[in-house]
């Protein structure tokens, strides 16, 4: 049983869902000011630096995270992407890490890219 029990948990931590958060870029200083007000007060303010584009366009657009919630945070996600302004978040499907599914297939489905900044060429 003492092999068995490490085993378990590690099984455990590996079977957690995690919530792709989009943000319209208008949103994005707001979105991180109320990450680190309600959910990481050490590196909230950081929370959405991900830049993402709607192709064929390149700028940005919308920014994202990606994060493993527990049941009490994601009830106040919920609560908080049902109140203006947060009203235009977006969450996307909850998906299990271990399933090898990407953030960026989710993203894909939302007709979102991750930014790529056009390729500087020398005159």
């Amino acid at each position: 049983m003492k092999r068995i029990l490490p085993f378990l948990l590690c099984l455990t931590a590996l079977a957690q869902t995690s919530t792709v958060v989009i943000v319209p870029a208008a949103l994005r200083d707001a979105a991180n000011a109320l990450a680190k007000a309600e959910f990481d007060p050490v590196g909230g303010e950081f929370t959405f630096t991900a830049a993402l584009m709607t192709p064929p366009a390149t700028n940005v657009t919308h920014y994202w995270c990606a994060t493993p919630f527990s049941a009490t945070n994601r009830a106040k996600l919920d609560t908080l992407t049902n109140t203006p302004p947060f009203a235009g978040v977006t969450l996307v499907l909850d998906y299990d890490l271990t399933n090898g599914a990407v953030p960026f297939e989710f993203l894909a489905t939302h007709g979102l890219a991750p930014h790529a900044p056009p390729m500087f060429t020398a005159p």
